[in-house]
């Protein structure tokens, strides 16, 4: 079979390459999301200061625009969050096993230091359609963080090499899996959101 993998890392490889098929929605939804951030954009620079500029002239009128912003981030952040908690609920599950596990070390900047952060590292095998894949994704929705070498070790030290885990895979793209699911949807953010447009409502009635 024909094995592609990435020159920097070899250990990186997968088996198929084609884009797969929900892509150019995505595509499409990061096109329409960046419009609508360019049209609100365009919005803020052009009317939005008159347009608040009657509600802040005192100290509650600010609190009403500042909660009021507040709430809204808040409540994108947690449609976000359930956004991806939803994305990979549905995946199906096959065997799979911890062929790698232990930890790498990076050096990166940090308020203008450069400093030693780790990473854990897990590399496991599975099998779909007859086909292995490997993948070293622990979360589904990863970011890549690093952190502290304990924390690394402590998150590689539940897959010990060689022992057998669960692997939720993407059908439409099986070389998108990962051994975790992401955590559920922030749902603080949607109290915090909540809480924001409380106050919100409060000090505008205080203005009447």
């Amino acid at each position: 079979m024909k094995v592609h993998y990435d020159p920097a890392d070899p250990g990186n490889c997968v088996l198929e390459r084609e884009i797969p098929k929900d892509v150019p929605k995505g595509c499409a939804m990061i096109l329409a999301i960046l419009a609508a951030i360019g049209f609100g954009g365009y919005w803020l620079v052009v009317h939005f200061l008159t347009f608040i500029e009657p509600y802040v002239q005192d100290a509650r009128g600010k609190s009403v625009v500042g909660f009021t912003i507040g709430g809204l981030v808040a409540l994108m952040l947690f449609f976000g969050s359930r956004f991806v908690a939803k994305s990979g609920a549905m995946w199906p599950v096959v065997p799979g096993k911890v062929v790698q596990s232990g930890t790498e070390s990076y050096r990166s900047r940090v308020n203008r230091n450069t400093v030693t952060v780790y990473a854990p590292v897990v590399e496991y095998a599975y099998v779909i359609n007859g086909h292995e894949y490997r993948s070293r994704q622990i979360q589904l929705d990863d970011d890549g963080d690093r952190g502290s070498r304990d924390d690394a070790q402590q998150i590689a030290a539940r897959y010990p090499e060689g022992s057998e885990v669960e692997v939720h895979y993407d059908p439409a793209n099986p070389s998108n899996a990962a051994l975790e699911r992401p955590a559920g949807p922030a749902w603080y953010l949607l109290v915090v959101a909540l809480v924001c447009f409380g106050v919100a409502l409060y000090a505008s009635r205080l203005l009447r």
